[in-house]
């Protein structure tokens, strides 16, 4: 889908600047070498990969030997859920799988000398409504330099299965529960309920600030070595009501750390968080007949006391929001970016209506978006003689297609299910903080992108269909309890892709140089495919790297080289890898790495383009409260320029660089944000377009045709000739026939920061 065409006009043609006399060289200094890694992975330590069947018998082990074997990583660490660690196994069983697998990448020096992979412990803090949720990276593995548990938002999970065991749902027999006999979990998912971390609130952190001064007190300033860092995972997606994360809010001296706090994850197999791209709220509100705030009329009430476990088990606040009396509510109407899921609720009435515009199909379109429900009120047999046959005995009832691309993003590439547009990544970078004396403090983050898998399958990010998870959706369904303001929830099939990879430029292939430029945000990120990308800007007699903040009294130039990934080969067949068969038997190659590896051609895709964004941080407060962030021909003032220029390229390897003509109009202490995108040509892949998928009428069906049939064609072991994904019919993958249902992989350098002097 093209980037929004009210965007702003391209401002300067890109340009390869040529090196003026007494110029500085940029690339003077060597490339730095390309290292691929997932920060975010989960295994069946989470509770969610557990009961959502997606990581039977996979723990931290299983996570090393794919990154090390099947993906081919060059570090990775696994991030499970701190509610889950806080078990007297689980969290030293995590560190020990890191160092078992530290060890094993020192045992196998590469040609430099350097270890051939590197794991870092870590959890993931699961707060999610305003703050979200926050990955923890540590440096070491020693133990005695760690945190003795994971900090983490609640003192354990004990909601469902108290619940259950109240309810007497489930027998207790071998160290496991069994619900009804369906689902067997294993009882350490309880040990917040019985295992006194109840008691243990020392460890506990509810805010942000309260996690930030225990990193520090048992971590960065406690006199160990320890070193931490946070990683807010994608922000974007709205997969439960609870994930509405507020950068207002927690951009404060108390809950942002920038020393700690330095990367943000822009992409994930929950798809895309980076871009905002404005649309109205999905209701307005009226008080005494004058519009009035959500503030003014919506107040949190206690939900029902299901529901009340179930929220505390997905880490959600404990409450609901409905309308104050005197309050009343209006859908909005859509725009060329957003249609609200109360306005679709009313076209669906219409299309079932035989005459759309009687009085009485208006009025129960006026009913539906009130209702956020085709036909609230139920109908007479006089009414339901109004509809067309189809529709007459089961009028309310809808299905997924029914609600198209209503509450997406549908001028964003690849967005996340239900897209957060004040949750984004750029919504981030133009939000600011103002101290009595008017300082300001921002967010100021490298780039990363993770998988976010929870089969404990870091960087699995090769186009299969497996990769997706298919469980996921099927997890995700079940927040329909919620909340009715997500119909059709089986939409987010759509938006589960394969995830993507963190990039890291580092001389070498050790410990403290991955960690130093990890801190130095000298890192960049991808949807998946190994682009490689070194970005440099020349700032006055400097040169800079990215993720570098400085300042500047002339328009920065910037020089990119970029190569195209190189093309996957689907097959991975187990005599014909060496350190596969060295490894793995073939029974446990199916098991481990589901008889695939990173295996790649000779060829590389092409770099169609690069895009350069422009976000301007706030100078005062009432630029960083501007309701529309976006600038555009009906918004001159918004702080963020996507895109801000774009250059048309169309080689494997390029070499590109671009001034920024209007830096020095800027008033002086303006800090700009500047980013890359560089993007391929397209290549076929999983869920490249939801957005056009939903407006087709389909949606993505995880499991026809399944994945070992697919497997079967597209990667036999039995010497059989493999058939390529594209000529298996299958609703998530892209169509031979149809490029626009192809993907544009592509990287995201992190930014380079340049206060105007």
């Amino acid at each position: 889908m093209a980037k929004k065409a009210v965007k702003v006009l391209i401002l300067v043609a890109s340009l390869i600047v040529p090196l003026g006399a007494g110029a500085v060289d940029p690339w003077a200094e060597p490339l730095e070498n390309i290292y691929w890694g997932d920060l975010h992975v989960h295994t069946s330590y989470s509770v969610d990969a557990f009961i959502g069947g997606m990581s039977p018998g996979r723990y931290a082990d299983e996570a090393g030997m794919y990154a090390a074997y099947c993906s081919r990583l060059d570090f990775y660490s696994v991030t499970d859920h701190a509610e889950m660690l806080t078990d007297t196994n689980y969290w030293p069983e995590s560190i020990r799988a890191a160092q078992h697998f530290s060890d094993l990448g020192a045992q196998n020096l590469d040609e430099n000398g350097d270890p051939s992979i590197v794991a870092f412990p870590g959890w993931e803090w699961t707060r999610s409504a305003v703050y979200g949720h926050k990955n923890v990276i540590l440096k070491d593995d020693d133990p005695a330099r760690l945190p003795p548990t994971p900090i983490r938002f609640t003192p354990g999970v004990e909601g469902f299965p108290a619940l259950l065991n109240k309810m007497k749902f489930y027998s207790e027999r071998g160290g496991a529960l069994s619900l009804k006999g369906l689902l067997t979990v294993p009882t350490g998912f309880i040990y917040g309920y019985r295992m006194g971390s109840r008691k243990d609130l020392e460890f506990v952190a509810p805010t942000p600030r309260d996690l930030f001064d225990k990193l520090r007190k048992y971590c960065t300033q406690n006199g160990s070595g320890c070193e931490a860092l946070v990683i807010p995972h994608g922000n974007a997606w709205g997969m439960a009501p609870a994930m509405n994360t507020d950068w207002d809010i927690q951009l404060n001296p108390q809950d942002h750390d920038p020393a700690i706090q330095r990367l943000i994850e822009t992409y994930s197999k929950h798809g895309n968080s980076e871009e905002y791209s404005y649309f109205p709220p999905q209701w307005h509100y009226f008080q005494g007949g004058a519009e009035a705030s959500a503030e003014q009329c919506t107040q949190q009430v206690e939900p029902g006391k299901i529901m009340s476990y179930a929220q505390k088990f997905q880490g959600a606040d404990n409450t609901l929001t409905e309308l104050k009396p005197g309050c009343t509510r209006q859908c909005s109407e859509p725009t060329s970016s957003f249609t609200p899921c109360c306005w679709r609720a009313g076209e669906i009435v219409r299309e079932r209506c035989i005459a759309p515009d009687s009085e009485f199909c208006c009025h129960q379109i006026e009913l539906a978006r009130a209702a956020l429900k085709p036909f609230p009120e139920g109908l007479t047999l006089e009414q339901k003689n109004q509809l067309k046959p189809e529709f007459r005995a089961k009028p309310d009832q809808t299905v997924s297609t029914d609600w198209g691309d209503c509450n997406q993003c549908r001028d964003c590439w690849q967005p996340a299910v239900n897209y957060r547009n004040n949750g984004s990544v750029q919504k981030a970078l133009a939000n600011a903080y103002f101290d009595e004396n008017g300082k300001p403090l921002y967010y100021r983050f490298g780039f990363i992108a993770s998988t976010d898998t929870h089969s404990a399958w870091p960087g699995s990010v090769k186009e299969n269909k497996r990769m997706i998870e298919p469980a996921t959706g099927m997890v995700a369904r079940t927040n329909q309890y919620f909340s009715d303001e997500y119909p059709g929830w089986e939409r987010v099939d759509n938006f589960l892709n394969p995830g993507g990879l963190a990039a890291i430029l580092a001389p070498r292939r050790r410990r403290d140089d991955l960690w130093n430029s990890l801190e130095d945000r000298n890192v960049y990120s991808t949807s998946g495919a190994r682009i490689q990308v070194w970005a440099r800007a020349s700032i006055g007699d400097k040169v800079v790297r990215m993720g570098s903040e400085t300042l500047s009294s002339k328009n920065p130039t910037f020089f990119i080289k970029a190569n195209g990934a190189f093309v996957e080969d689907d097959t991975c067949p187990y005599d014909d890898e060496p350190i596969i068969s060295r490894h793995f038997s073939k029974k446990e190659f199916a098991r481990v790495c589901m008889s695939q590896c990173y295996r790649i051609t000779d060829e590389r895709t092409r770099i169609a383009r690069i895009e350069v964004v422009k976000v301007l941080q706030p100078l005062n407060r009432e630029e960083a409260k501007m309701a529309n962030l976006e600038r555009s021909a009906e918004n001159p003032r918004g702080l963020i320029m996507d895109p801000y220029d774009t250059a048309q390229l169309g080689d494997e390897q390029i070499e590109w660089s671009w001034t920024d003509p209007e830096f020095v109009n800027e008033p002086p202490g303006r800090s700009v944000a500047y980013y890359f995108r560089v993007i391929q040509a397209p290549t076929p892949g999983y869920n490249c377009r939801p957005i056009a998928l939903l407006e087709s009428g389909k949606t993505c069906n995880l499991h026809d045709p399944p994945d070992a049939r697919i497997e079967a064609q597209t990667n036999p072991q039995n010497g059989a000739q493999p058939k390529p994904l594209l000529d298996i019919p299958d609703p998530c993958y892209s169509v031979k026939s149809l490029p626009q249902s192809y993907c544009q992989e592509r990287a995201w350098t992190s930014p380079f920061y340049v206060i105007r002097k």
